[in-house]
């Protein structure tokens, strides 16, 4: 069969001229306290919901069976616009497809395709449609007689109906039937190749559009099928699978019971781990982490085993290994030991894959000789292993979450990060040409670090009336994780470490000795300071408000129901794609009742999909 040139394009989704609306607004945490008898469950669910970059891929490569061809096409690749030779043309379509402006939950979400998004999917559905055909993946569709070179009217007619039920997410339409047998030519291919990439750009592909049934003037209910697309993409990213499609088909997704079950079964496939990564990922800004300070990495004699004729100490990649080993963490506590939230907050193991971060969290290797040993692999088989690290209590002391390119510990972005984050407090930006103004004439006092400690260099950074009504709050939760190297690592005291070819400087400046390193380390201590004394910092009324190191802080984040709601409302976010509403108060204050009652945390992911919302939407 050969395929047919591009078919000429459908409608766009959104006018070339139509700007794609945002969202924006703070979580409410305290939204699930307004859950009352009154409220109509569902009825804040939107009718339409697009589809994003991923869950365009995921569907496409479902499709086509998730055979290698397919599977194998990733979102980036090394030839981010330029077409080379040999370059597969659906890999090229989805490299010049546009991200999502919303990357972190509950902060920016986007309702519509923009232009360029709809020219980059017509290429794309063309191109799927070429490589489809190319690879006789319609075979599938198709019973043994209608595999020929000629397609007679029923045999369109079969395609049409398996194909686009698998596609569309329900059952044909007989009017939809009707238009796409119109598309047929002479040719076998020809007719296939425009049924694929008009099936693809349809807005019942491109969207989550929810027709329901009956409309009580408040919400309408949804059929089957569309409850079936919920919990699918709520999970797994992508359409329903063949036994979801059979129990919408048989009319089984109509109580909590028989969703609870699929829900259930559905978080254990790998996608929907990845897809519940993606949201730690996004949550905690991981993407955003950076290679730690080099000089902290030369001073603990890091060597890049990578690397083995370097002879120096280097950060390179920590950034990459940190991030691993916080999503390794993420999927031990939650998957495997099915932990609580409590044991998400206090948990005191580490997952290392490589020597470097072992180092880091202090790993009690066995044997011991690993820690020279610079291709040491700490996995086994391929399986990561679990560490005790009594110095890194749970999430918080992730040493992604703790790395910092300055010389210094940097409190504020510490203290702003678990603010925002974890507790869903609102912390505006800064104007940055005061915070310029006051690093000026705080470098021009301390510019080595050498004469203040860093809680009060940073006291006073931000000790202007200007500054005050934010950094109150913010640096008392930045001085108490101040224990924490910019490395990751925790001392009983505060380093200095600065690059060994500023010694010279630095010590003749300050009239002091300068020491003489190991071989090959670059790093070298400059001074030391006492940690921070006790902090107030207040959570939630009826938890401590004063705290003297971060384990005791660490310990009433465990406990507190804010932050418990805070990571719920994020995670609404990050399924729904929408700002919650009164209407959304009963289903998260399902889950979270299960975060509060020290369930785990997988059940509450689960009870976040699974509940009476999930059967409808908000009336026409």
């Amino acid at each position: 069969m050969t395929p047919a040139p591009a078919p000429q394009p459908v409608p766009s989704p959104v006018p070339a001229s139509t700007p794609v609306p945002i969202l924006t607004g703070p979580p409410n945490v305290n939204i699930a306290s307004q859950c009352t008898p009154s409220v109509a469950r569902g009825s804040s669910n939107e009718s339409v919901r697009k589809l994003t970059k991923l869950e365009l891929l995921r569907t496409l490569q479902d499709l086509a069976d998730n055979i290698w061809e397919f599977s194998s096409i990733g979102l980036y690749n090394a030839y981010p616009y330029t077409p080379y030779d040999g370059q597969d043309k659906l890999q090229l379509a989805f490299n010049n497809y546009p991200d999502e402006f919303a990357r972190i939950p509950g902060e920016d979400f986007e309702h519509l395709h923009g232009a360029e998004q709809v020219s980059a999917w017509i290429d794309a559905s063309d191109s799927f449609a070429s490589k489809f055909l190319a690879l006789n993946r319609q075979a599938n569709f198709l019973s043994e007689g209608c595999r020929t070179s000629t397609l007679s009217s029923d045999c369109i007619a079969e395609f049409i109906t398996k194909f686009g039920r698998r596609a569309l997410r329900r059952p044909v339409t007989e009017i939809e039937m009707t238009s796409y047998k119109a598309l047929a030519t002479a040719d076998a291919g020809s007719t296939l190749h425009l049924i694929i990439s008009r099936m693809l750009r349809s807005p019942d592909f491109l969207f989550l559009i929810e027709t329901g049934t009956v409309d009580d003037g408040t919400r309408t209910r949804l059929t089957d099928h569309e409850v079936a697309s919920r919990i699918s993409y709520a999970t797994i990213g992508s359409a329903p699978d063949a036994e979801l499609n059979t129990e919408a088909d048989a009319g089984r997704l109509r109580n909590i019971t028989q969703v609870d079950a699929q829900v259930a079964r559905l978080m254990n496939h790998p996608r929907a781990k990845a897809k519940f990564q993606q949201f730690f990922s996004d949550w905690l800004k991981l993407a955003d982490v950076k290679n730690p300070n080099n000089a902290y990495a030369n001073y603990e004699m890091l060597l890049d085993y990578k690397d083995a004729t370097f002879t120096g100490y280097t950060s390179n990649r920590m950034d990459q290994l940190y991030r691993t080993e916080t999503q390794d963490f993420l999927a031990n506590v939650i998957w495997n030991r099915r932990g609580s939230f409590k044991e998400l907050m206090t948990l005191r193991k580490a997952y290392p894959r490589e020597i470097r971060t072992a180092k880091v969290y202090r790993a009690a290797l066995n044997p011991p000789s690993l820690y020279d040993i610079y291709n040491a692999d700490l996995t086994l088989n391929g399986v990561v292993q679990e560490y005790d690290a009594p110095n890194h209590p749970g999430l918080l002391t992730r040493a992604a979450m703790l790395s910092s390119v300055s010389p210094v510990p940097n409190a504020i972005l510490r203290g702003v990060g678990i603010k925002r984050r974890i507790l869903c407090d609102t912390i505006p930006s800064p104007d940055f040409s005061i915070v310029a103004n006051r690093v000026a004439e705080l470098n021009a006092l301390d510019e080595t670090h050498a004469n203040f400690p860093n809680y009060e260099a940073v006291t006073k950074l931000t000790s202007s009336t200007a500054c005050l009504a934010c950094h109150s709050a913010i640096n008392p939760v930045g001085f108490l994780f101040e224990t924490y190297s910019p490395l990751g690592t925790k001392y009983p005291v505060q380093n200095v470490v600065v690059p060994s070819f500023e010694l010279d400087t630095i010590y003749r400046a300050f009239n002091l000795p300068k020491p003489s390193p190991p071989p090959g380390v670059y790093g070298v201590l400059l001074v030391q300071y006492p940690l921070p004394p006790a902090q107030k910092v207040f959570i939630e009324n009826g938890l401590p408000d004063t705290f003297a190191n971060s384990d005791e802080f660490i310990n009433a984040i465990s406990d507190s129901k804010r932050a418990r709601a805070c990571m719920e409302v994020r995670l609404f976010r990050h399924l729904q794609r929408r700002m919650e509403t009164v209407a959304d108060s009963c289903s998260l204050a399902e889950a979270g009742t299960v975060l509060n009652q020290n369930l785990s945390v997988l059940q509450a992911f689960t009870r976040s999909i699974a509940n009476e919302d999930i059967f409808w939407r908000k009336s026409k």
